[in-house]
Parts: structure tokens; C-alpha cells; sequence
């Protein structure tokens, strides 16, 4: 047994978490892919033969939502130095950069309270080392974004306290402050809360020269994030407008996102923060994602809303007590906790999935800080101090137990869906990824009786999906095609029939409806949903391709005719219109007259890549 003494020993106390950190995590470097993990793939393959490659990674943009290229520098030096991005090296890596976290968590616990509760910050931070809430994080290798920008954030945080605390080593902490916080920022845009954080530090307990330092650092985080915006806008000048960052919340993502008003931003915070005090208690179960329907982020006549109420209320009048009585602990704990929590509780913004894990990773650091300095000051407060080591243990073995059984499910994609969708059924948008993600590994099995198995669980999360949600359109799609894939042409074209009642727009759904009655040589219905899909976007290879086979097959050669060539009388650019008629003389034996058109046809865009036609 090891005991408390041994535990105030700083090495061991480093030595501990490396170890506890490794026993949690250590099965990760078996782990393969997971859940969003191709955002990394897709974006740097084959991108990195060369080290002047790595660093051209600066000027992607980050699945075209934001712009993190810190992140895909760490995995661009891994394929240079690997050969290809290796899921056991990338594990380990995260696992390792969650144990430095750690570490500098502890210390930077010990520079800013005292020397008396050592012990009580070390549990603080094993707390958080075991904690479920971050097992989404360290498993998944997406999550390195938070990972890096933790841990960058808390290093300027740390050095901007050294900076105004200490009497030396101004000039260099306050040029590591700068250099960590871009590096930060560059993560992921959370890291502004520390720059937040260290505001508040100087207002709360500088007491020389608060003006002075509190204006100095407003001004030092404007610069930093006038620094990191120079950096982005001028990384990513070579976007076109369509390609630069587009991320907007969709309402199955988050109601609040369609009613933005300023009475639904604060019911959906006092609603979110009691979400997310339930996972960092922890009393409910982590998920992949939550989403639409899941959460009832907009109501009102709710446990979930008056719990959020109490827990608001509560954390304010604790704050308001530790503020009189200068109680570091509490003030810090508090107020940092809300403030690199703030981004994700839905009133600055409506956030994708209305939670997410990650989304406190960072705050929930502190959040086992105010956990373990709370059950302290209970027990000074009933004379039972001697008894806190045995109270925290008994909290960390739990939450380790936990962790245990969490971290299995992040093994690869179909574990944690497999582990998660059942107790989703309520999120169309888990509900959409598990479909999807069942799709795909039906598209690359060759064995006949997994793409069997795998287009089944498509088909019955689809069901599920479009139950919770049955004005969607992209869901009754993606049903559609699955029905189609297993022969189930009937349902496909229900299913088709519904993605257009509920959104003419797309012409997705029209080609799909068109390719259903082909199927079943259904031929005029077939050319009726084609030229409905054509209107939307006249010019489409693919539809006049489509129409113009299908009159062929028929023998209906005057239609093929008539349909290509009018097309060509009100835009002769249609190079398709053009290829068609080509093909059509072609086969006619009119060789002089086709030439003619596929030398139109090449000339206004027709090329190798262009969509097969159909009439040989």
C-alpha cells in the first residue's frame, strides 16, 4: 500500500500519473480508426513526402469548418517520419501528450495556491486523469485538436502567472506566454478561454498595479488574436470563397441553431450546464454524439432546466463567497470553469450536437479541482479532515472503473457505434453518423455475408432516424439508396418520394427516384423524376446522359434528338447535350456529323473525368 507521505513526494507524484496514465490508456496503441478520424486522413494524404510538404499543411483548412493547423502539422510529422499515419504511433502520442497535461496541471497547481495542500492538488489532477468525461479525447485521434490546445493554453496561462508573480525572468516568460498561445489558438480556437482566464487572474488578485496590468493584458490578447487571425487569413488566401471556412450548426445538430433569440440562448444555458454537471459528476453515460431530440435544450417545465438553475445559482453564490473571502481556490476553480466551458453552453453560439465530451475537457481540470477542494473544506468544517485521502480514493477508484469500461468502445468505429446507437435511438443525428458509418463498410467489404450484415444495420439506424426526424431529407436518402442496394426497390422510391416532399430542392433525390423506375423498367416515370432534376440544374452530365439513353433504348430516337438539341438551341455549352448527339450520329453511321459534335463537346469541357455516358 503505498502511503500518504510517499505521496507527498513530488517525483512520486509525477511517477504515479505516468504510471496510472499508462495502466488506463495503454490498450489505445491497439486501437485503430475511429469516428471523424478521417478529417485527419483525408486532409494530408499523401501530403508529406518531404519536410517542405509537412509545412505547406499550414495552408489547409481543417474539414472546412475552421482552422487548426497544428494539429495537422503533428500527424504530417508523423507520415514523414513513419511513411503513413500509423493508428498505434498516433495513440501513443496522444496518450503521452494527456500524461504531460497532467503533469503540467500539477504544477501549475502548486505555483499558483500554496505549499500546504500538495497532496489535496494531486488527487485534483488524478481525479482528472482518471475521469471518463476524457476518455472521447485521449482515444480518439480527432481529439488530438484538444489535446494540443490544452496543453499549449495551460502552458501560457502558466507563464503569464510567472510573468506578473515573479521578479525575474519577465522578458522570457512573456515571450513563452506569446509563443504558447498562438500555438494554442492554432489547436483549436478553445485556448481563448485561457487568455480569458488570465484577465480575470489579474483582476481577482493583482493588487499592485491592477489597472496597469489589466490594460496590458487586454491589449496583449488583442495582439495575440490579431496575430493568429494575420496567420489564417494569410494561410488560406488561396481559397477560393467557396472552399473557406463554411461551419454553420444545422438544426438536427442543434434546435437553438434555427432560434437563435436572446430568451432561447438562456434556457438553452441553464439546460446545457445541468447536461454537462451530469457528466462531470459523472451520473449519465458518454456518448458519440447527442444532438436533435436527444437533449431538450429549449424547455423550460424540466428537471434538466431547474437543476441547471440550482447548479447556476449555487456556483455564483459560491463564487461571490470565495471573492470575499479571497479564497483562491474557490475563485479560480469557478470562475475558470465557466469561462473555458462558456464557448460550449450555447448562449455565445449554438454548438454542433448541443454537448460534446470534449467540449469541457479543458474545464473539467478544474472542475476536479473544485470537487476535491470542496469535500476539503466539508471536512475542516465537521472536524474530519484526517478522513479526505480515503473519501477522494474512494471517488477515483470508481471513476477509474469507468474510464475501464469506456475506453473499449473507442476500438474502431463499428465498436463504438455498436456500443453507443442503442442507446441513441432518440438522436437522428447519431442515428444519420451510424447509418452512414454502417453505408461505407458495406462499400469496402468483399465478404457477401458482412456487406449483407453491414447493409442491414445501415437500413435499421436509417429507420430509426427518420422516425425521430421525419421531415429530414438527408436521412430518407440515405434509406432510399440502402433499400435499393438490398433490392427493396418499393421502399427505395418511398423513401426517394419522402427526401423530395421534404426538400425539392436537392436533385439528388430525383436522380435516385429516376434510377429506382429504371430499375424496374419503369421508363416514362423514369424520365419524368430525370427532367424534374434537370430543371434544378439544367446542365447536369449526368441527368441529359441519363434521359438521353433511355429514349435510345426505347427506340424513341426522335425524342433523343429533339431533347439534345433543343438543350444545345438554349445553351450550346452543354457539352453532354453535345457528347449525346455525337454518339447518337455516331451510331447511325453519320461519322462526319458525330466528329463534329464530340469536337464541340470537347471543347466546352468534355475530358476523361466526365461521367460515363450510356449510349454505346
Amino acid at each position: 500500500m503505498i502511503s500518504i507521505n510517499y505521496l507527498k513526494n513530488t517525483k512520486a507524484q509525477y511517477c504515479l500519473l505516468l504510471i496510472i496514465s499508462f495502466l488506463l490508456y495503454y490498450k489505445t496503441i491497439y486501437f485503430g480508426f475511429n469516428l471523424d478520424d478521417d478529417i485527419i486522413l483525408n486532409t494530408i494524404a499523401n501530403k508529406t513526402p518531404t519536410l517542405q510538404d509537412v509545412w505547406s499543411l499550414f495552408n489547409l483548412s481543417y474539414n472546412k469548418t475552421d482552422y487548426r493547423p497544428v494539429v495537422l502539422l503533428s500527424y504530417g510529422i508523423e507520415q514523414y517520419i513513419f511513411g503513413e499515419i500509423n493508428p498505434s504511433v498516433s495513440h501513443a502520442i496522444n496518450v503521452f501528450l494527456f500524461y504531460v497535461i497532467c503533469s503540467i496541471a500539477l504544477s501549475l497547481f502548486k505555483f499558483i495556491f500554496d505549499n500546504k495542500h500538495t497532496t489535496l492538488y494531486f488527487f485534483a489532477v488524478l481525479l482528472f486523469c482518471v475521469h471518463p468525461l476524457n476518455t472521447e479525447v485521449v482515444c480518439s485521434l480527432k481529439c488530438r485538436d484538444n489535446l494540443l490546445s490544452m496543453l499549449f493554453g495551460m502552458l501560457a496561462f502558466y507563464c503569464f502567472i510567472q510573468f506578473i508573480e515573479l521578479q525575474n525572468r519577465k522578458t522570457i516568460n512573456l515571450f513563452l506566454f506569446f509563443l504558447f498561445t498562438i500555438i494554442a489558438i492554432l489547436s483549436k480556437m478553445d485556448a481563448l478561454g485561457f487568455l480569458i482566464l488570465c484577465v480575470a487572474y489579474v483582476l481577482f488578485f493583482k493588487k499592485e498595479k491592477k489597472l496597469i496590468y489589466t490594460i496590458l493584458s487586454f491589449l496583449i490578447i488583442l495582439l495575440l488574436i490579431s496575430i493568429a487571425s494575420l496567420i489564417k487569413d494569410n494561410a488560406l488566401s488561396h481559397l477560393s470563397a467557396t472552399d473557406n471556412l463554411i461551419g454553420k450548426v444545422t438544426f438536427t445538430e442543434n434546435p437553438l441553431a434555427v432560434s437563435f433569440t436572446l430568451q432561447n440562448r438562456v434556457i438553452a444555458l441553464v439546460n446545457t450546464v445541468y447536461y454537462y454537471f451530469t457528466k462531470m459528476i459523472p451520473v449519465t453515460s458518454y456518448k458519440y454524439y447527442y444532438g436533435y431530440n436527444y437533449f431538450a435544450v429549449l424547455s423550460v417545465n424540466t428537471f434538466s432546466f431547474y437543476g441547471g438553475l440550482i447548479i447556476v445559482l449555487s456556483f455564483i453564490i459560491a463564487l461571490i463567497a470565495g471573492i470575499k473571502k479571497q479564497d483562491k481556490h474557490l475563485i479560480i476553480s469557478l470562475s475558470a470553469i465557466f469561462i473555458l466551458s462558456f464557448y460550449a453552453l450555447n448562449f455565445y453560439t449554438a454548438v454542433a450536437g448541443i454537448i460534446a465530451d470534449r467540449y469541457i475537457f479543458i474545464a473539467n481540470l478544474f472542475f476536479c479541482l473544485l470537487l476535491t477542494y470542496s469535500l476539503y473544506l466539508i471536512l475542516v468544517f465537521i472536524n474530519k479532515e484526517k478522513y479526505l485521502n480515503l473519501i477522494l480514493l474512494s471517488i477515483i477508484i470508481p471513476f477509474s472503473l469507468l474510464s475501464i469500461l469506456r475506453i473499449p468502445a473507442w476500438k474502431n468505429l463499428k465498436t463504438l457505434i455498436d456500443t453507443d446507437a442503442p442507446g441513441l435511438y432518440n438522436s437522428y443525428e447519431a442515428m444519420r453518423i451510424a447509418a452512414g458509418a454502417y453505408g461505407k463498410e458495406y462499400d469496402k467489404e468483399k465478404d457477401e455475408e458482412l456487406r449483407k450484415a453491414y447493409l442491414e444495420k445501415s437500413i435499421y439506424y436509417a429507420e430509426k432516424g427518420v422516425r425521430v426526424y421525419p421531415k429530414n431529407h438527408l436521412l430518407y436518402l440515405f434509406l432510399g439508396q440502402y433499400y435499393f442496394q438490398n433490392k427493396q426497390t418499393d421502399q427505395a422510391i418511398r423513401c426517394f418520394k419522402t427526401a423530395v416532399k421534404n426538400n425539392s430542392s436537392k436533385i439528388d433525390s430525383y436522380v435516385f427516384l429516376g434510377d429506382s423506375y429504371y430499375s424496374l423498367k419503369k421508363m416514362d416515370s423514369a424520365i419524368f423524376y430525370y427532367k424534374s432534376g434537370l430543371r434544378l440544374q439544367n446542365n447536369s452530365q449526368l441527368l441529359i446522359n441519363n434521359i438521353s439513353t433511355i429514349y435510345y433504348e426505347m427506340n424513341d430516337k426522335e425524342n433523343c434528338l429533339t431533347f439534345n438539341t433543343d438543350l444545345i438551341s438554349k445553351d450550346s455549352t452543354i457539352f453532354a447535350a453535345q457528347e449525346n448527339l455525337g454518339y447518337y450520329y455516331l451510331n447511325e453511321r453519320d461519322t462526319l456529323t458525330a466528329k463534329e459534335y464530340f469536337r464541340k463537346a470537347v471543347k466546352f469541357g468534355l475530358n476523361e473525368n466526365s461521367v460515363p455516358i450510356k449510349i454505346k
